[in-house]
């Protein structure tokens, strides 16, 4: 599977990922994290990384490589920066970058 994260389109959202298959056609488009909001990303703080979290996990599957909070999960509450959060949540989830 491959994937590629974009700024998002949609009014309301920071990102997009796009899932494909192996032989590269569009399988999926998932628009996440809420535009305007801060996330770790931003902030740094792990108190605030923590909470959310908690808030989140009671409705999210942060195992659906696919669902927006676990793309939201994985990378813009994981690490401080972006692309270390990209690079693990494609080791993570065996993806590669399209």
């Amino acid at each position: 599977m491959y994937v590629q994260l974009n700024k998002s389109t949609k009014e309301g959202k920071k990102y997009t990922m796009v899932f494909y298959n192996n032989e590269k056609e569009k399988v999926r488009t998932v628009h996440f994290g809420a535009d305007g909001s801060s996330t770790y990303l931003n902030h740094k703080n792990d108190d605030i990384k923590h909470a959310w979290i908690a808030r989140h996990k009671v409705r999210g599957d942060f195992n659906d490589y696919m669902s927006a909070s676990s793309l939201s999960y994985h990378l813009l509450w994981n690490k401080t920066s972006l692309s270390a959060s990209f690079s693990s949540y494609l080791r993570k989830f065996n993806l590669k970058k399209y």
